[in-house]
């Protein structure tokens, strides 16, 4: 075996440098890959987290103009019925380039919005209009709160510790989810009582 190895060492040495050769090859272009994969990540982040940002004021306005609308009757504010488009809606490579359960978060959080919307339209067409906006300003604070949720979430990883809203914020928005949580619990009640006495 040495003999044979000794008669062939400049191929042994060849075939040993291109093995060797081959390994650090594939290693370095994976590194390069993962240290390109963690850049894009990091970008994807940050462009999630500002456009979450984005889309938590506008829907704070949107709040607050509903609740002018109902306090003066009608006579200041603006009645919204549909929940904003996240802008990463349009372009959801973004999206998939974060981490799986980060990715899962923001997909859920787009369900929970369109769904809520679904419900707005439906009981605008087939309901009552002061119902509509009690689910609008209901569904609004939960999407609201579980947005603000993910927004924390992912500033925290990129490094963001400046806080964007304030507790009074969140505290509108789950008074908000709280108030129609109590109306969904009387209808319920008004109905059962309704429908137990016949």
């Amino acid at each position: 075996m040495i003999k044979l190895l000794a008669a062939h060492s400049d191929a042994v040495i060849a075939l040993l440098s291109a093995v060797i050769g081959a390994l650090l090859g594939c290693f370095g272009s994976y590194w390069i890959w993962w240290l390109e994969r963690r850049r894009q990540r990091r970008i994807a982040r940050m462009q999630v987290v500002i456009n979450l940002r984005r889309w938590l004021q506008r829907t704070l306005y949107r709040m607050s103009d509903v609740q002018t609308w109902v306090g003066s009757d009608g006579a200041g504010g603006t009645l919204h019925t549909t929940l904003p488009s996240f802008r990463f809606e349009k372009s959801l490579e973004q999206i998939t380039l974060l981490e799986h359960q980060m990715a899962a978060e923001i997909f859920e959080l787009i369900h929970e919005k369109d769904n809520a919307n679904t419900a707005v339209e439906a009981e605008i067409e087939y309901g009552d209009d002061e119902d509509a906006v009690d689910l609008w300003r209901g569904r609004c604070g939960r999407v609201w709160l579980k947005a603000l949720e993910i927004y924390d979430w992912i500033s925290a990883q990129i490094g963001w510790s400046e806080r964007a809203f304030s507790d009074e914020n969140k505290t509108i928005m789950q008074e908000e989810v709280d108030r129609y949580q109590n109306l969904e619990q009387e209808r319920v009640k008004s109905n059962a009582e309704l429908f137990s006495d016949k």
